[in-house]
């Protein structure tokens, strides 16, 4: 998809499904965007999602935002959770915040959790922060975590930036993490960014990961990205997968795009996929 002449938009959507008599499913999700030239707008989104007979199940999701020029802002989200066999559970969240250039503010969390049969949790959270020079920086970092012999794990890490007053910057990223007894595993992370006021970008990604011990997976990503005010932009990626204990796959990926106001652009790709015990696949 190309739009021309005042501001180039480039839109790339590439999917590729593969299902052998193996079990081997291979899904990759790749969307790029670019807009021009004013400000240029650089959009990422990679979702490989793998499947294979030995129950090992990878997901990678790669986020990279980046605004230009009066200020440059870049914005990194990688998620990779790996689930094998021998129960090994890794998950890492890497976020990089750069703001320049009148005032330079670093911020970065790296939150890596490993969790192995022989009951090893090991947690780092690493959190660097720097602002310049003199406007009010209002940062809060909560985490708690609590293991039991009972198995019961909760860690909850809440961030919430701001940045005053020339422009209001609001960064929320919000981590929830849940293990019971009964295998309950409930993983959320939120983020939410704010830039204001000369044009408001709203980016929020949602991600909810469920695991019950009938083995139900929920597995929800919600990408909105909006760009305003001289042209609105609407970006918004919703995918859905539910594994059940029947074996029953649920996979939606949801894109519709928006650009306004002199030329109305629409653009819907739905992509609905159900993988049963009988192996019907539609």
């Amino acid at each position: 998809y190309h739009l021309y002449p005042s501001h180039l938009t480039l839109f790339r959507c590439h999917i590729i499904y593969h299902m052998y008599p193996s079990h081997l499913t291979l899904f990759r999700c790749h969307i790029i965007y670019h807009m021009y030239p004013s400000h240029l707008t650089l959009f990422r989104c990679h979702i490989i999602y793998h499947l294979y007979p030995s129950h090992l199940t990878l997901f990678r999701c790669h986020i990279i935002y980046h605004l230009y020029p009066s200020h440059l802002t870049l914005f990194r989200c990688h998620i990779i959770y790996h689930l094998y066999p021998s129960h090994l559970t890794l998950f890492r969240c890497h976020i990089i915040y750069h703001l320049y250039p009148s005032h330079l503010t670093l911020f970065r969390c790296h939150i890596i959790y490993h969790m192995y049969p022989s009951h090893l949790t090991l947690f780092r959270c690493h959190i660097i922060y720097h602002l310049y020079p003199s406007h009010l920086t209002l940062f809060r970092c909560h985490i708690i975590y609590h293991m039991y012999p009972s198995h019961l794990t909760l860690f909850r890490c809440h961030i919430i930036y701001h940045l005053y007053p020339s422009h209001l910057t609001l960064f929320r990223c919000h981590i929830i993490y849940h293990l019971y007894p009964s295998h309950l595993t409930l993983f959320r992370c939120h983020i939410i960014y704010h830039l204001y006021p000369s044009h408001l970008t709203l980016f929020r990604c949602h991600i909810i990961y469920h695991l019950y011990p009938s083995h139900l997976t929920l597995f929800r990503c919600h990408i909105i990205y909006h760009l305003y005010p001289s042209h609105l932009t609407l970006f918004r990626c919703h995918i859905i997968y539910h594994l059940y204990p029947s074996h029953f796959t649920l996979f939606r990926c949801h894109i519709i795009y928006h650009l306004y106001p002199s030329h109305l652009t629409l653009f819907r790709c739905h992509i609905i996929y159900h993988l049963y015990p009988s192996h019907l696949t539609l």
